[in-house]
């Protein structure tokens, strides 16, 4: 039976997750918030923990993987994608698509390109798309919004960068079901098998991760220690090992 995950929500929203048909969900918080008291929410709801890093990324993603399961960078600022796309301590790139500041007057900027979706696959990280801005956006600003999007598509298609939908919700009154994130996946340029592996296996592979980094007998990916013998267990570091 296929399991569906949102992977990128907030404290508010976490509660009303299971009523909307989600097996898991990760929520998110800022790095520079407070984060026990979303830690703390997140774990009252048995769901993982994000942070969401917007500068200074090769710094703050060790310190981040320290206190959370997964780390997404905010990638409206072309600087911050593009440190978070050479980094190996980060799981996802959300928000890409927000980057408008180099817009032309005939061709909208996604917020990735091809150098950096090279990077993403190589690394394992992922492109998160936030359905939350989609909700929050009209008119002509959705209009765009949208094609930046399929943009991002498109390269991750290319470079084979595993592509996640999400809800982005922020209170109750924004969740929606994984069914409902499926056909928005159809809307921005995945066929319905990839639209239903971005909400089930695709996000699956980064609660696996999570899982793994916080194992002491997995070494690295690939790597497991079926006995320690007689030295024991070594110190486990979560950053900069997958």
């Amino acid at each position: 039976m296929m399991k569906y995950f949102d992977i990128f929500c907030g404290p508010e929203a976490v509660d009303a997750a299971g009523a909307f048909g989600w097996d898991g969900v990760c929520v998110v918080g800022d790095f520079n918030s407070d984060y026990a008291k979303f830690a703390a929410k997140a774990h009252r709801g048995n769901a993982l923990t994000g942070v969401v890093l917007t500068g200074n990324i090769s710094r703050d993603a060790k310190r981040a993987l320290d206190l959370a399961d997964l780390v997404f960078v905010d990638g409206r600022s072309e600087e911050a994608a593009r440190e978070a796309s050479e980094s190996w301590d980060v799981d996802l790139i959300v928000n890409p698509e927000l980057n408008v500041e180099r817009d032309m007057i005939h061709q909208l900027t996604s917020g990735l390109d091809d150098v950096m979706a090279a990077f993403m696959a190589e690394r394992g990280i992922g492109y998160c798309v936030n359905f939350g801005n989609i909700l929050h956006s009209t008119g002509l600003r959705r209009v765009r919004l949208l094609g930046r999007i399929r943009q991002n598509i498109r390269l991750a298609s290319k470079y084979s960068v595993p592509v996640v939908l999400s809800c982005g919700a922020t209170s109750k009154l924004d969740m929606r079901s994984p069914h409902d994130i499926t056909s928005l996946g159809l809307m921005i340029g995945l066929n319905r098998h990839d639209s239903l592996k971005a909400v089930s296996s695709n996000a699956e592979q980064y609660i696996r991760r999570a899982a793994d980094r916080s194992s002491q007998d997995v070494i690295f990916r690939g790597l497991k220690v079926k006995s320690w013998g007689q030295q024991g267990q070594k110190p486990k570091r979560r950053h900069g090992w997958y």
